[in-house]
């Protein structure tokens, strides 16, 4: 007989392993678009095109298992910022559309293929892997403010623990004002400067200390319908941030959330990392 715990773990563990079945059938998907006859294009069988960074032909590969995708001959890395793609990463990017997702921005000479570049000229990275302090730093330089990473967070959320926080933390520049039957609360300071902390706090175990030194939004895919926001203390043991539903974020930037819920599969209840305080 298995217990609750047990079951839970079963799940957990079965989730995983389908997961990393469905991923590795996807990993070496290079690039879902090609140009072919001066259009932007997904693969088709026995398809020839040109791939629209490098300038170097690229062939599709159509098989029944993976994704059908574009890859270059010899499979030189024509962007050393290149990581191998996920199902994640596809159906984020096709949330998007060949519009805004892998295009090519070109600064000083020097050329990146950015995951999505949105009508408002925000780019959104889309970062599964592990990532070396250096390269972070690079990819913000290049890309410059407006830029939003999102990381997806699966492999470590076990190790992420939320706890909301306290009300108490947020009466600042108040007091009580005492005298009257509905004693209330009053502002000491006309206007306080709000601060710039999330509601929720959180404790990472075996944190990714690589991200300690981020300076973009950053924004973490547990699975679930929602993103944490991480507003204080990425990279770090505990810092502070707020839940935002993924059908927002989409839709704030110009995205088809609808794309996104019909193939993006929610793998998690994002209720399960709140503990309590």
């Amino acid at each position: 007989m298995i217990d609750g715990s047990s079951s839970h773990l079963c799940v957990w563990g079965l989730t995983l392993v389908k997961r990393a079945i469905v991923e590795w059938l996807f990993t070496f998907m290079l690039m879902i678009y090609a140009i072919v006859d001066n259009d932007k294009v997904e693969a088709f069988p026995n398809g020839k095109g040109i791939c629209e960074e490098c300038g170097n032909p690229v062939f599709s590969k159509c098989g029944e298992l993976k994704v059908w995708h574009w890859s270059h001959h010899k499979n030189p890395e024509c962007d050393n910022w290149h990581e191998p793609e996920t199902q994640w990463h596809y159906h984020w990017k096709k949330s998007f559309g060949k519009t805004n997702s892998e295009i090519v921005i070109e600064k000083d000479g020097i050329k990146h293929r950015a995951d999505v570049f949105t009508n408002s000229g925000v780019v959104i990275e889309l970062q599964n892997s592990p990532i070396k302090p250096e390269v972070i730093r690079k990819r913000e330089a290049f890309y410059g403010e407006r830029m939003i990473w999102v990381i997806h967070g699966i492999d470590f959320r076990t190790n992420f623990k939320i706890v909301k926080r306290s009300p108490v933390k947020y009466i600042r520049n108040y007091r009580w004002q005492y005298g009257d039957p509905q004693s209330e609360m009053v502002r000491t300071v006309p206007n306080p400067i709000p601060t710039n902390e999330g509601i929720y706090e959180f404790d990472w175990k075996y944190s990714r200390s690589s991200w300690s030194g981020v300076t973009r939004p950053t924004f973490i895919d547990f699975g679930g319908k929602n993103l944490f926001w991480v507003k204080n203390g990425m990279g770090w043991s505990s810092g502070n941030g707020d839940f935002i539903l993924k059908e927002s974020f989409i839709n704030k930037y110009q995205g088809n959330f609808m794309y996104f819920s019909n193939n993006h599969e929610f793998h998690f209840d994002d209720n399960d990392l709140i503990k309590e305080y």
